[in-house]
């Protein structure tokens, strides 16, 4: 793993103490990114995001119609986002996912950057985006 830590805003970093939430939060306009000294390779990247386990509903099944009532997936789910991959002289590498219903997801990547940054852009209906986990390799 790299060793460059994410720069944000101190009203997005959660403090993981006992009774709060231990991720990041972050609402409209909002990103986390990773900014390097030098162009770095980039081989993979993994995200994990808040499927709120703790639900009262039933799980997510792993197969459902289109039109379905009894299940659905949940609204903290981050639905669409975009990660920028971006060189020291401007090159741009982007990924843009618009239906993502995972929980954990892994990009293969052969990029030589400087700055990788995650923007949420949509959930399955929460205000808020919620992200356990933002990694470069």
């Amino acid at each position: 793993m790299l060793s460059a830590l994410p720069s944000r805003s101190d009203a997005m970093t959660q403090k993981g103490r006992i009774g709060e939430d231990n991720l990041w939060i972050g609402k409209a306009g909002d990103s986390i990114t990773y900014t390097f000294d030098d162009d770095v390779e980039i081989k993979d990247i993994r995200l994990v995001f808040d499927s709120d386990i703790n639900r009262t509903y039933h799980n997510m099944p792993c197969c459902y119609p289109l039109i379905e009532t009894n299940f659905k997936l949940p609204s903290t789910l981050i639905t669409e986002y975009k990660i920028e991959g971006i060189s020291s002289c401007g090159i741009l590498n982007e990924i843009h996912v618009n239906d993502n219903h995972l929980r954990f997801v892994r990009h293969s990547v052969d990029w030589k950057v400087k700055t990788v940054r995650f923007v949420p852009i949509s959930t399955n209906g929460s205000d808020n985006f919620r992200l356990f986990s933002f990694e470069v390799n």
